[in-house]
């Protein structure tokens, strides 16, 4: 009884995707993603989903759709064609395929739990628009082996398929990757919802997924994930439309969520040797670097329990030793999700960390809480520089902000006071804009805040920089000379050598970037200089760096060239020599994601304080790193 109740209960929670998902895929729909008139029929209530949704429900469609019709393109030459939707819960496909003539001489098949398919019948035969595309004969009565069948989602028929038909392509979209940080949240969703995915671990990644085909009966099979689709079978018009149809702007999260998912073609017969998911050149997915060793990862050492700090999209910086401030982000705060207005101060006292009071002056500023904002510690003034970040995509931070650090008049309640002062800038200079880099850089014996890069409302990547006075609080003309750096946001900056190192980014085709560039002073200002390196930089993004003892630390970030997770890279700056460097979390009870992190450096200790980080991992629930940890790099230097 107990084992029956228990297998009720998995059949409900596998149906109850079903409905979650075709609301998904409805508001997908409405908002002009892709054209499907006919699921607005099988959801009782539409709801609008967050533009993360509506983007992985559209790359889905857009695979399977591609399948399908390459498919039917295929066999346009058989007399009789099949389609088997297995687990086809309210998909709309055949209705679909049936408006736009693409049916001829085609049965479609799908199979489900009952109470799914009573459903579904229910609402065709109460639907006219869909009742009148539904055609039933007395001949269509059970598979034909003979025909080309194309078989949708994955089961343990794989090896039935291959032994039952002679012409046939299987075609599959699901889930990999479990063992890194996004793919145990990702197992931990369905795991709570009681859907386990149990196939997951046994075939994790594209190899064994080709080889769980191969070795059932299938000749060929072919398997990309949905980064490899976006780039290579989704048109530059096209990507460039869905970008502007609603605000967006998690990035890393889309990434992620198209590396842990793949569509797969496995074919025997006739239909071997297709190229629907061949890729000849573009993006490619490459083979993950060579490991030199292994950073040790650890948690800080703390008095207290320090959760003020589980947020991502904030800035940290040492501002003495021992003393670290955070502003912004997204977070958690009271049990709630949100934008985060508060100053944090951590300072570490007799070995351990702690949470300090941060008093704001009396004044008329206040400081409103934003992200991907850059914070900079000017050592020569005392103070740090808050530059840019948004509230929203469409609401960019419109003032630089000066956060000075005073002696507390009350030294039992407060140990920091902090005076903001802000200031208008130009509409027209380089402050409204987030995801940019900051960084301290020397002109002529006079310090100023090189801002670069970045994102804004109407542009996807800005190519453009500024050169900001720390002390008079204006923009100031600085010659730079060479060939500029492509257009760039959530890439990294290090002052050195009294310039500027930019590391990575995201550009404007949505691709990361490995580049390496200095911005080298000269005599007559500045002047762009590329760094090679050997090998090459895999492509990363929304990392952190550091330069420590003429060495360029690039730490975790988001890379999609690669199946591995970004670790720590190592660039000699001088000789452009790297070296990849695996972080071992096993120590760690929970996932740790290095991406919209912020991380300061130890220098005397050789470690690194990380501090934050994580994000909305697509529909399985926001992510945030539960404590501080150090990595050390003394096996490093």
């Amino acid at each position: 009884m107990e084992g029956r109740k228990n297998l009720r209960l998995r059949r409900e929670a596998v149906q109850g995707t079903n409905d979650s998902s075709i609301v998904s895929k409805c508001s997908m729909e409405s908002l002009g993603y892709f054209k499907d008139e006919f699921l607005q029929y099988f959801v009782a209530k539409k709801s609008r989903r967050a533009p993360l949704i509506n983007w992985g429900y559209f790359i889905r469609a857009k695979a399977v759709d591609h399948c399908i019709r390459q498919f039917i393109l295929q066999t346009q030459n058989h007399n009789k064609r099949q389609i088997v939707s297995l687990g086809a819960g309210f998909d709309s496909l055949y209705f679909r395929l049936k408006a736009g003539g693409y049916l001829d001489k085609t049965v479609v098949y799908e199979v489900d739990f009952p109470e799914v398919v009573r459903r579904k019948a229910s609402v065709i035969k109460g639907t006219e628009e869909l009742a009148e595309l539904v055609v039933i004969t007395k001949e269509v009565k059970c598979l034909d082996s003979g025909k080309p069948v194309i078989v949708n989602r994955s089961s343990a028929v794989l090896r039935w398929a291959a032994g039952y038909f002679s012409s046939a392509q299987f075609v599959v979209y699901e889930q990999i990757h479990p063992e890194d940080p996004f793919g145990q949240v990702m197992q931990q969703h369905f795991i709570h919802l009681n859907s386990k995915l149990y196939a997951l671990n046994e075939y994790p990644d594209h190899e064994g997924q080709r080889q769980r085909f191969l070795l059932s009966g299938w000749p060929e099979c072919q398997v990309i994930n949905m980064n490899e689709f976006y780039f290579n079978f989704i048109s530059r018009s096209d990507r460039r439309r869905i970008e502007t149809l609603e605000p967006f702007d998690e990035f890393e999260e889309w990434h992620l969520k198209c590396s842990h998912y793949f569509i797969l073609v496995a074919s025997k017969g006739s239909l071997i040797r297709n190229s629907t998911l061949s890729i000849s050149t573009g993006f490619l997915v490459m083979e993950p670097p060579a490991i030199c060793g292994t950073i040790s990862v650890f948690l800080c050492p703390s008095s207290t329990e320090i959760s003020s700090l589980r947020r991502y999209g904030h800035c940290s910086v040492l501002i003495r030793p021992g003393v670290v401030i955070s502003i912004g982000g997204f977070g958690e705060k009271n049990g709630q999700h949100g934008r985060l207005g508060d100053i944090h101060a951590l300072i570490r006292f007799e070995g351990k960390w702690r949470n300090e009071c941060v008093k704001i002056s009396e004044s008329d500023n206040r400081w409103y809480g934003r992200l991907f904002h850059s914070m900079t510690w000017l050592s020569d003034y005392k103070h740090c520089l808050v530059v840019g970040g948004r509230s929203s995509p469409i609401s960019p931070a419109s003032k630089v902000s000066c956060l000075k650090f005073q002696q507390p008049t009350d030294e039992k309640q407060y140990s920091i006071v902090v005076e903001v002062a802000e200031t208008h800038l130009k509409e027209t200079d380089c402050s409204h804009r987030w995801r940019h880099s900051a960084s301290e850089v020397l002109s002529s014996g006079q310090t100023y805040l090189f801002i670069y890069g970045g994102r804004s409302v109407r542009e996807l990547a800005l190519k453009d920089w500024g050169f900001l006075h720390p002390e008079k609080l204006c923009w100031e003309k600085i010659p730079v000379e060479g060939s500029a750096p492509e257009g760039r946001h959530s890439h990294s900056a290090c002052g050195w050598k009294g310039g500027a190192v930019i590391a990575g980014g995201l550009g404007a085709e949505g691709l990361p970037l490995g580049t390496i560039c200095f911005l080298k002073p000269s005599t007559s200002g500045f002047c762009w200089q590329a760094i090679d390196t050997c090998p090459p930089v895999v492509p990363r993004y929304s990392h952190t760096a550091h330069v420590h003892e003429g060495k360029l630390l690039l730490v975790g970030g988001v890379w999609i060239h690669s199946q591995s997770v970004p670790g720590v890279t190592m660039i000699d700056l001088n000789t452009g020599q790297t070296c990849e460097y695996q972080i071992d979390t096993s120590p760690l009870q929970w996932p740790l994601m290095l991406h919209n992190h912020s991380s300061v450096l130890l220098q005397e200790e050789n470690r690194l304080l990380i501090l934050g980080g994580g994000g909305n991992c697509f529909s399985f629930g926001t992510h945030l790193n539960r404590h501080l940890v150090l990595l050390d790099l003394a096996s490093i230097f």
